[in-house]
């Protein structure tokens, strides 16, 4: 009868610490706390073209500048909307661009730089993240001359908007990233980028517990992108 009682016991303390370390299923576990891993997912989808981040409003106006005709431009502020869409099966993105650009000129009307404004509203859903936000970008473009084979974009980049984080089942996340961009050279010719550096922070809003990150990017020029995360070096693809 004793060996009954002790087992019994044992099993009573074994469900409590069970529950106490949080044995239940990871997936229904709604923890406050992101991991550097996952805070890099937020920062990758807040910035590669796929899912409407920085990246797509670069290298979309980048695009579109090649169809204007920038000496007509000469002193002048342009002015344009449009429509970006990503879509395959697992990733949809779908952002309406607002931008305006002023352009300056030499003694010969040959336009050589530009300082730019960008507002976007962007709508994405992916396996990991569904997002809506706004995003604004303020900074420069040099390269615009017609015999420059890349544009040069430098500025800061501000994305906020709420998330569900579905790997956490986290669905009500705020979230903003503030990118420092310097140099993010744009090929002209396919909109690839060549090289870049960033600086971030990203603020994290989960059930009311806040949570910040701080990090660096390079572009690496291979379509890939280091992200360092709190220290952290995390490699990732542009084009998933």
């Amino acid at each position: 009868m004793r060996r009954i009682t002790s087992s019994i016991v044992m099993i009573t303390a074994t469900l409590f610490l069970c529950l106490m370390a949080s044995c239940a299923d990871p997936g229904n576990i709604q923890d406050d706390q992101l991991t550097e891993e996952e805070a890099l997912e937020i920062v990758e989808a807040y910035i590669i073209p796929a899912d409407g981040g920085a990246m797509a409003d670069v290298e979309s106006i980048t695009s579109e500048t090649e169809n204007i005709t920038l000496a007509d431009l000469c002193d002048t502020t342009y002015l344009d909307t449009f429509i970006y869409s990503f879509v395959r099966p697992n990733r949809q993105a779908t952002s309406e661009i607002i931008w305006n650009m002023s352009v300056l000129c030499n003694n010969f009307n040959i336009p050589q730089s530009a300082s730019v404004s960008v507002q976007t509203s962007v709508d994405v859903n992916t396996p990991r993240i569904i997002s809506t936000g706004n995003s604004t970008f303020a900074g420069t473009v040099t390269g615009l001359e017609l015999r420059s084979p890349s544009m040069s974009w430098s500025g800061n980049y501000i994305r906020s908007g709420n998330s569900d984080l579905t790997f956490r089942n986290a669905n009500d996340t705020d979230t903003e990233l503030d990118l420092s961009l310097t140099n993010v050279v744009i090929d002209k010719r396919d909109q690839t980028i060549l090289s870049g550096t960033g600086v971030y922070t990203l603020d994290v809003l989960i059930n009311g517990n806040s949570q910040n990150f701080q990090g660096t990017i390079a572009f690496n020029g291979n379509q890939t992108a280091t992200i360092v995360v709190n220290g952290t070096p995390f490699t990732v693809d542009l084009r998933p």
